[in-house]
């Protein structure tokens, strides 16, 4: 069975089939992981840190996938390539520091368009090309070591093409066949291409911190129902992206399904993805505490995987559900901030701000793409978009926080006039407890995905 087909048939089963218009060929998250669209929602080689990641192809059939390496201050492309995974195919591949920015490592033979492994020694730096100039003013290839990645179904290939890439052993049959394909724009489509099949892909990300002895490893999201279309494109095409969804999306809120069309909308999309991620609020735990030579430190990622279609790298004006237009300081966008410990004592009823203030800024706020929240000063991940949450009004050294989206303007309004408040995000808490002793050395690391509620009127 199909899995849209059994996705549908479930929804139905709870909302009758009446709803079955709005809830057919929608993109979702799927909480199993598996889908054919995954967002990975951080990697980082800052301080000596790298990020290993892999991509898993669970179908018979032979998946084309564009892969997608993206900066974190303004979610521009800093490197993607065509990836041709056989049947039941895994690739991996390793995000280093080559000394002046990020750079893909990788040994896996399956398949690329560029060939890495074949013609580019197995190594390619990230770039710059589409960032330089921004409104960020940073045209730095510093800005590419830490980010997040990417990863969509394309296509199914068929005949010569699933062929050529389908592993003999521990080899491919003939990669320079699809490098040749690619080549001067030759590329025959009706060769080689099947309507894309339901999603089949996940993976997964570890941050690694030799010098600590640290992994901090995560399920990439899963969006499945994302098209029915065929999206091949070319090595080095900016499409498909997280905005080539159907304009149709399915969530749960509250026990209840809600289903949603956004054709009418300007980017319907990425609207459409949006909807998936969108939350008022985000929670997660959080620890500090220093005890028998061991120290915690506590970092949260907050990552907008979908903020480049509405706030634009050139500086001009963003579009809802964000309200700020992107400067040298970020795209910064206004929220609450409440800390309790674990005996639920809490600094005050007015929320907490980031340390130290920003002049002329009233409440915290997050400017970035990607976001590190950190607590005291820990910033376990070295990250350079990070920002401080002092919780030294709180008694306890651990307990837990909870990041609203409050501002109004954080909306978007499906065809239906239904609104969907907050903002679409994606992320997780690592905390890294330490040893001080170097006789003993016993570092361990957590990661644990954000819980979220959402407010859709």
């Amino acid at each position: 069975m199909k899995k849209n087909t059994l996705s549908t048939a479930l929804l139905a089963g709870l909302v009758g089939t009446v709803g079955m218009v709005g809830i057919s060929n929608a993109v979702n998250v799927n909480p199993d992981g598996i889908g054919e669209a995954l967002i990975y929602p951080y990697y980082t080689v800052r301080d000596g840190q790298l990020s290993l990641m892999s991509v898993v192809n669970t179908a018979d059939v032979v998946k084309a996938v564009k892969v997608r390496y993206i900066e974190g201050k303004a979610s521009q492309e800093v490197l993607d390539f065509n990836l041709y995974l056989s049947p039941y195919d895994v690739w991996t591949g390793a995000i280093v520091d080559n000394g002046t920015g990020g750079q893909l490592v990788v040994a896996d033979r399956s398949c690329t368009v560029p060939d890495i492994v074949r013609d580019y020694g197995g190594a390619v730096d990230f770039r710059n090309f589409q960032y330089d100039g921004d409104a960020a003013l940073d045209n730095s290839l510093d800005r590419t070591r830490e980010g997040y990645v990417e990863v969509i179904e394309m296509a199914t290939l068929t005949a010569t093409g699933a062929a050529a890439v389908t592993h003999i052993g521990s080899e491919p049959a003939n990669c320079a066949y699809m490098v040749a394909d690619w080549s001067n724009a030759v590329y025959d489509t009706a060769d080689h291409i099947a309507s894309l099949d339901d999603g089949s892909i996940f993976g997964g990300m570890s941050i690694i911190d030799p010098a600590v002895g640290s992994d901090a490893a995560y399920n990439a999201l899963a969006l499945e129902d994302f098209t029915d279309a065929n999206l091949h494109t070319g090595p080095g095409a900016l499409t498909p992206s997280l905005a080539s969804a159907v304009p149709a999306s399915v969530v749960f809120n509250g026990g209840a399904v809600q289903s949603s069309t956004w054709a009418l909308s300007a980017t319907p999309g990425a609207d459409a993805v949006s909807a998936t991620i969108m939350h008022d609020s985000i929670m997660n735990e959080w620890n500090s505490e220093t005890s028998g030579g061991i120290t915690a430190y506590t970092d949260w990622v907050v990552t907008f995987p979908t903020k480049r279609f509405y706030v634009p790298n050139s500086g001009a004006a963003a579009s809802d559900p964000f309200t700020a237009s992107l400067t040298s300081a970020g795209a910064c966008e206004d929220i609450d901030i409440f800390l309790w410990d674990r005996e639920e004592n809490a600094p005050g009823t007015g929320g907490v701000d980031f340390s130290p203030p920003q002049p002329g800024v009233v409440g915290p706020q997050l400017c970035w793409e990607t976001s590190i929240v950190t607590l005291n000063n820990a910033n376990a991940l070295s990250s350079n978009l990070s920002e401080n949450v002092n919780t030294g009004g709180v008694p306890g050294a651990n307990g837990w926080m909870r990041i609203d989206f409050t501002d109004p303007a954080n909306v978007i309004t499906d065809d239906a006039g239904v609104d969907y408040f907050g903002l679409p995000t994606t992320g997780f808490m690592v905390q890294e407890f330490v040893d001080a002793d170097p006789a003993t050395t016993a570092n361990y690391t957590g990661l644990f995905p954000h819980r979220g509620t959402r407010n859709i009127l």
